[in-house]
Formats: structure tokens, sequence, C-alpha cells
């Protein structure tokens, strides 16, 4: 698995946005995703570099796709 490098964070506050509109926490999408409850908090708020295919497993979650994650 390949580390997703983005230098641009912009990525991470549109999780967090996207997260608090529909409600729920980062901790229940990642369990959610099936990953550790402090998964997501870990990459939004300590920088952890997350492998594509997880990143994109939390965007379904979250109903949205990789490439609109990443969206200019």
């Amino acid at each position: 698995m390949d580390s997703l490098f983005v230098p641009n964070e912009l990525w991470r506050q549109r999780l967090l946005e996207k997260i608090t509109d529909l409600g729920t926490s980062m901790d229940e999408v990642s369990s959610k995703a099936g990953f550790e409850a402090q998964y997501l908090r870990s990459v939004i708020e300590d920088g952890l570099e997350p492998p594509m295919d997880k990143l994109s497993v939390i965007c379904s979650e979250l109903g949205m796709s990789v490439p609109e994650l990443f969206a200019d």
C-alpha cells in the first residue's frame, strides 16, 4: 500500500466538513469504515498519511469520491 502525499492539506478540512455536515463523528466514520475508532482522527488531526485504499473506503462511507475530495 502506498501512502498518499498531497501537499495541499485542504482535503483534510473537506473530510472534517463532510463529517460535520452529516452530523456524525470521526470515530463513528472510522468504525463504520472498518478501522480503529481513532484512525480518522489520526488522519485529520495528527497528519497521518492514509493509503489510498483506506482513503477510498472513508470517502465511500461519507458518500463522496476521492476525486471530489481533492477537487480544486
